[in-house]
C-alpha cells in the first residue's frame, strides 16, 4: 500500500475501539496456546501495527517480526512501535513469496497471518507463501493463520462489503471488494 491516504484510512478503521477490536482480541486469544516465552514470531502482512503491537504486547517474553511490502505501512508501525516502547517486536520490508530469502531453515516457531493471504494476486503465490512457511519453521512450529473465505458470487462479495464496511473509509470498502474477488 504505497498511497498514504490508503494507510491513513486503514489504520483509521483498524484503530482499537474500532469495528474490528474485537476481532482483534478474538485472534489474541486464539494465539495464546499457540505463544510462549521465548519463542520467535513471524507476522506476514503485518500491516500499520495494530494488531502485531496488541501481540507483542500480551506475550512480552516473545520475540515478535512483522514483515509487510508497504513502506508507508511500516513506517507509521515503527513510530507507534517507539512511541509505546515495545522492544521484543521488529519490522521489515519483505515479499511473503519469498520468506527464505530473509529468514533460514527451520529458524521460526510460529508464523501468523491475519487477513492478509486473500490479497495474494494468484494460486501460485499462495502456494509459494506456503512452502517458504514450511521452510522457515521449526520442526513442530504452527502457521496460524485467520482470513476471509472466498465468496462465490459477485452479489454476495458486494453483500459482505455492505454488511461488514458500511462505516469504513471508502478506499477501504474498496480493497475489501476488491480482496474478496481475488
Amino acid at each position: 500500500m504505497s498511497d498514504p491516504e490508503q494507510v491513513r484510512q486503514f489504520t483509521e478503521v483498524g484503530r482499537l475501539g474500532s469495528d474490528l477490536t474485537p476481532l482483534y482480541y478474538y485472534r489474541i486469544q486464539s494465539l495464546k496456546n499457540i505463544i510462549s516465552s521465548k519463542v520467535r514470531v513471524l507476522d506476514l502482512g503485518c500491516g500499520s501495527w495494530q494488531l502485531l503491537i496488541l501481540i507483542s504486547e500480551c506475550f512480552p517474553e516473545a520475540e515478535f517480526i512483522g514483515i509487510d511490502l508497504s513502506d508507508n505501512m511500516l513506517t507509521q508501525a515503527m513510530q507507534i512501535q517507539k512511541s509505546k516502547g515495545i522492544v521484543n517486536l521488529k519490522f521489515k520490508k519483505l515479499d511473503i513469496t519469498k520468506l527464505s530469502d530473509e529468514f533460514e531453515k527451520n529458524s521460526l516457531d510460529v508464523v501468523i497471518s491475519t487477513d492478509t493471504l486473500h490479497h495474494l494476486p494468484t494460486i501460485a503465490d499462495l502456494q509459494q507463501t506456503l512452502s517458504e512457511v514450511k521452510k522457515v519453521l521449526k520442526p513442530g512450529g504452527t502457521f496460524s493463520f485467520f482470513d476471509f473465505e472466498r465468496m462465490k458470487t459477485h452479489k454476495s462479495m458486494q453483500l459482505m462489503v455492505e454488511a461488514t464496511a458500511k462505516f469504513s473509509e471508502p478506499l477501504v470498502k474498496d480493497d475489501l471488494f476488491q480482496s474478496l474477488r481475488a
